[in-house]
């Protein structure tokens, strides 16, 4: 009904607000355009919307109370989970462990401990500040690109190319972009009122993320859910979640219906926007690079970020680890949201506890630059010692090693063997010196007292106690 109604206001739209050229061919203005845009979107998403609630209308007596036996019902259950999470997580307990997947994270309370922050991230904030620049100037960047662009916009005209294309791309572009620096603004307000008393616990990973995200916006992100690997994750999820709360037997419907409708809404949108944005780089054909005003540097810096922004790195690499200390059930329990309620409540109270061990801006610093190597080092104690199957595989013999390899590697081995150097395991230290000339006097004298001395390594001693002389070949 939304959806009717929405689509009987746009019609009404163009029948009352719009132009005509001397040709008579009716358009609409640049300030019905906006109102037009929005009209189609929400349209669009309503029915996106009710074909995902399809599957929910004839649900059994038992998902409903499973809905409601987990507390938290609704479109979104995830938005209000992680809230609850974050209560009911303490810090301080012993016993508490939050991801179960990993093991000795009680030893460690979960990597929340000031012992084990500060062992990962002293060090390096100078490092962590340039990164934090380099965000700090992507957002500049894409906002003046943005600002250009609307200040630039050509005079409606139906005739013209992208016209009306151009307008309802950055229009949206500029009201998300608008949404995210208030969202920003906001934080930051409410960051600063935490010093004049007012409690806000792990503010920092709140305008860390918001940071991120209004620094890496464009409708160029719409073009994600043309991707093969994003739109087979998408399917999965919402059957999942079909069969979580819906009914089983229509998961791979409505699954089916509502991608297409996400492939026709987001991917439409950011077909639209590449194409807008390729037309305004039509100068790069006319001009030599010298001849770049500032206002071409900042197009084509824009049209740089927008492109790398559609997937980052990063962000892929967080996501995994984000995905992999989640459990199953759970994740469904959620509808599949990414990044899990779980794990935003441990984010959160990792700066709450970093900025108890280092301060305010030292923990913002750190939480705005942290990345899948650090989360790693948090969750997961490091050895410093060599590993038992490293060791083993360094103190094998050369034809012991090369008995088992293919023809094509032994050609490569044998070839490389002029570089061999010799292994030196000295307590928990790890050093490598070339060998000897033959001038030189050898560090062991026979073959059979190097092999003797390799295996009394591996059988008796291990590599924590292995003895100080003893010299092993690669």
């Amino acid at each position: 009904l939304l959806a009717v109604l929405l689509w009987k206001s746009n019609t009404f739209l163009i029948e009352t607000w719009n132009h005509e050229t001397e040709d008579g061919i009716k358009y609409l203005g640049s300030k019905a355009l906006y109102v037009d845009l929005w009209i189609k979107c929400i349209a669009l998403v309503s029915v996106e919307r009710f074909i995902h609630g399809i599957s929910k209308t004839w649900v059994s007596d038992e998902v409903n109370r499973k809905k409601e036996s987990i507390g938290f019902v609704g479109a979104q259950p995830h938005s209000y989970a992680a809230p609850w999470y974050f209560e009911a997580i303490d810090t301080l307990g012993k016993d508490l462990e939050i991801f179960p997947c990993l093991k000795g994270q009680i030893e460690r309370q979960n990597g929340l401990s000031h012992k084990v922050l500060r062992s990962v991230f002293d060090g390096g904030l100078s490092s962590r500040i340039f990164k934090l620049s380099i965000t700090l100037s992507k957002l500049v960047l894409n906002s003046a690109f943005m600002c250009m662009n609307l200040l630039t916009l050509p005079p409606r005209d139906p005739k013209l190319p992208l016209n009306q294309a151009r307008y309802y791309v950055l229009y949206f572009e500029a009201t998300i972009m608008a949404y995210r620096c208030l969202k920003l603004a906001y934080l930051l307000l409410r960051g600063t009122m935490a010093f004049c008393g007012w409690p806000y616990r792990g503010f920092a990973s709140s305008i860390a993320r918001s940071l991120e995200k209004a620094s890496e916006w464009s409708a160029f992100q719409m073009l994600r859910h043309l991707n093969t690997a994003h739109v087979g994750k998408l399917f999965d999820d919402r059957a999942t979640e079909c069969d979580e709360f819906g009914v089983p037997s229509l998961k791979f419907l409505v699954a089916g219906c509502q991608l297409l409708s996400s492939i026709i809404l987001y991917g439409g949108l950011g077909m639209m926007a590449m194409a807008v944005k390729l037309s305004q780089l039509s100068f790069v054909e006319e001009k030599l690079v010298q001849d770049y005003d500032y206002q071409d540097v900042i197009k084509v810096l824009g049209f740089t970020l927008n492109m790398v922004s559609i997937f980052d790195i990063a962000d892929i690499e967080m996501a995994s680890v984000k995905r992999l200390l989640i459990q199953d059930k759970e994740y469904s329990l959620t509808s599949c949201a990414a990044p899990s309620p779980l794990w935003t409540a441990w984010e959160l109270h990792l700066a709450d506890q970093l900025q108890q061990c280092m301060g305010s801006f030292h923990s913002f610093v750190i939480v705005a630059t942290m990345t899948a190597n650090d989360v790693r080092k948090l969750l997961i104690e490091q050895e410093e010692r060599l590993p038992n199957l490293y060791f083993q595989m360094l103190a094998m013999h050369e034809d012991e090693l090369l008995q088992n390899l293919d023809p094509v590697a032994k050609v490569f081995i044998y070839s490389g063997l002029h570089q061999k150097r010799r292994l030196i395991v000295e307590e928990d230290r790890v050093l490598y010196q070339p060998l000897k000339t033959e001038n030189e006097k050898p560090l062991l004298e026979t073959e059979d007292e190097k092999i003797g001395m390799k295996a009394q390594q591996v059988d008796e001693s291990g590599p924590a106690e292995t003895s100080r002389n003893a010299v092993t070949p690669i």
